[in-house]
């Protein structure tokens, strides 16, 4: 028989290892990382694989915006070939 507080631990410790909060922190960076600061405790597996969908959301991001200024200032100072 288990003791009142492992029964109560097992019960509200609800950390599912599941890889779709990575994929939620992917195309939402910062609701991946405000589950991280949430969940960092009492979920750490679920919570860690938030952070990291979201920063490599982030970083996705940061690389096309970066991409996409440097064609847009390539287009206006050098024209399109026509």
């Amino acid at each position: 028989m288990q003791k009142r507080s492992e029964r109560e631990t097992t019960m509200t410790n609800r950390d599912t290892d599941n890889r779709l909060w990575g994929l939620l922190g992917f195309f939402l960076p910062p609701a991946g990382i405000v589950l991280f600061l949430v969940w960092r405790f009492e979920k750490p597996k679920d919570a860690c694989h938030a952070l990291k969908g979201g920063i490599a959301g982030l970083v996705c991001w940061v690389v096309v915006r970066v991409a996409v200024g440097v064609i847009w200032w390539w287009v206006l100072w050098h024209g399109v070939p026509v």
